[in-house]
């Protein structure tokens, strides 16, 4: 019976702590349309100012873009940027 109750208790421990890490996430995600929003207004403006709106390479222009604007590495992480710039590329950098 006692190892029955050490699980239950582990158990409420591991919830907790799934419950804490969403949390975390949310709050995260309040900041992130506007950083969006910011984000791909100026990637679109470095692509038509320093690339006259052709780019050959994503890796290469976020390398370039990175350089120039680092907070949004920072802030929406380098995967969520290739993502959009591989959208935005898509769509023609309008």
């Amino acid at each position: 019976m006692t190892g029955y109750k050490d699980n239950i208790e582990n158990h409420l421990v591991q919830e907790q702590k799934v419950v804490n890490s969403e949390q975390l996430n949310e709050a995260n995600f309040v900041k992130k349309p506007e950083d969006i929003k910011s984000f791909r207004t100026d990637l679109k403006n470095l692509v038509r100012s320093n690339y006259n709106g052709v780019v050959e390479s994503i890796p290469d222009l976020l390398n370039d873009f990175n350089k120039r604007y680092p907070g949004y590495n920072q802030v929406l992480g380098y995967q969520y940027l290739q993502n959009e710039a591989k959208k935005l590329d898509s769509w023609g950098w309008m």
